[in-house]
């Protein structure tokens, strides 16, 4: 029998203690590089992504949570808008702990046949409230301590959200890790005081980041638009970012 050694691009579903994972990587290849990302509207990113690089060293796994503003914050927070039972849960450690005691373990052993033996980096990524939860799982303590994630790709990050800039402050990334950020170029130009936070709030990540010595590389991007505009393309550049640095 001959055995093929060409590379197909395989997409396929799991179902990880009751939260659906989507996985997309390509066969006879060595993985060194797995990102794991929210995806809801943003779901089509892996096929965007796929054209945009010649690397295909890397395992995509889309985490599906149905309830952002509850699984997805870090911390209570009252909603901007409508009913008061819709206010930000603050449930977040729960999908962290999901991802650290489950998602991960599941991953490496699924696919232990064709993850690097040597090592493995892993990414988490988000966009809007899952940007913010990817940040906050990136610079959390355990992470630096731990480094379960070696990079962070966030675009359009609520870093609105409350406490966020008191989070921050005594905040370092782990050793030798990448972050990728970006945001709409039309964000934040807003007379809502709150959202105005995401420009504002994004320019103290970024000298945040500049002066974090643990960071081994860092990048900004500004895309046009608002922050629903291409958010898959966004999201695909950040994933470029992240394989290829």
């Amino acid at each position: 029998m001959e055995i093929s050694n060409s590379k197909q691009y395989i997409t396929k579903e799991i179902e990880i203690e009751k939260i659906k994972c989507h996985i997309y990587y390509y066969s006879n290849t060595t993985i060194n590089k797995v990102i794991y990302w929210i995806e809801d509207f943003t779901v089509k990113a892996p096929e965007v992504f796929k054209p945009m690089t010649s690397y295909n060293n890397y395992l995509i796994v889309g985490i599906s949570i149905d309830d952002w503003s509850k699984s997805l914050t870090p911390w209570y927070c009252p909603r901007l808008f409508g009913k008061k039972d819709n206010d930000y849960k603050g449930e977040g450690q729960k999908t962290y702990d999901w991802l650290i005691n489950y998602c991960i373990p599941t991953i490496s052993k699924e696919f232990s046949n064709i993850l690097d033996k040597n090592k493995i980096y892993r990414y988490i990524c988000g966009y809007s409230l899952s940007a913010l939860f990817a940040l906050w799982v990136f610079f959390s303590d355990k992470n630096k301590n731990d480094k379960i994630f070696d990079g962070a790709g966030a675009c359009s990050p609520s870093l609105w959200f409350i406490k966020w800039d008191e989070y921050m402050k005594e905040r370092y990334a782990p050793e030798e890790s990448i972050l990728y950020m970006s945001l709409g170029d039309k964000e934040g130009f807003t007379k809502n005081e709150t959202f105005k936070k995401m420009r504002t709030g994004m320019e103290q990540m970024i000298e945040k980041v500049k002066n974090d010595k643990n960071l081994k590389k860092y990048k900004y991007e500004e895309n046009k638009g608002g922050h629903y505009t291409d958010c898959e393309m966004r999201i695909a550049k950040s994933f470029k970012w992240l394989i290829e640095n």
